[in-house]
C-alpha cells in the first residue's frame, strides 16, 4: 500500500509544472492530461499499472486476483488505455475527473462486463464526484 502511495506521489512531483486549473485536487486530472504528450501518457499509465501490481502483491490471493483482473482486462495494453483515456478527456465535462478514476472507468469499460447504459450511469456518478466544490 505504501508503494502505491509513493508511486502516485512521485508521479505528481515528476510531472511538468504547468497551470492545469486543478484547484485543490493534487491528483492529475483531465485538465493536466491534455497538456501531456503521448510518451508522458504512456509513462503515467505504465507507472500507475506498476503501482497496482505492487499493491496487489501485498494482498491475499483472492483479493489480488480480483484487483489484477479488474485493472488489466485481457487483450488490452497501455496503448489501448491511452487511446481510451484520451477519448474520455476529449469531452469537456470529463476534464475534472482524476486520471486514476479515469483509468478505473476505462478498465471497467474494456472488461465488457457492463452495458453502455450502465457505463454512462457510472460516468455521470464519477463526474459528480469530480465536480469542483
Amino acid at each position: 500500500m505504501y508503494r502505491l502511495a509513493f508511486l502516485l506521489a512521485a508521479s505528481i512531483v515528476l510531472l511538468p509544472a504547468q497551470s492545469t486549473d486543478q484547484g485543490k485536487n493534487e491528483v492529475l486530472n483531465g485538465r493536466a492530461w491534455v497538456l501531456l504528450n503521448t510518451t508522458e501518457h504512456l509513462m503515467y499509465i505504465a507507472g500507475y499499472r506498476q503501482g497496482v501490481q505492487w499493491t496487489a502483491s501485498e494482498l491475499a490471493e483472492a483479493a489480488r486476483r480480483k484487483l489484477l483482473d479488474d485493472s488489466f482486462p485481457a487483450g488490452f495494453n497501455v496503448v489501448d488505455f491511452e487511446s481510451e483515456i484520451d477519448k474520455l478527456y476529449a469531452q469537456a465535462e470529463n476534464l475534472n475527473i482524476s486520471v486514476p478514476l479515469g483509468y478505473r472507468y476505462v478498465a471497467e469499460k474494456l472488461t465488457g462486463r457492463k452495458t453502455m447504459e450502465q457505463l454512462e450511469k457510472d460516468l455521470i456518478a464519477i463526474r459528480a464526484i469530480a465536480a469542483p466544490r
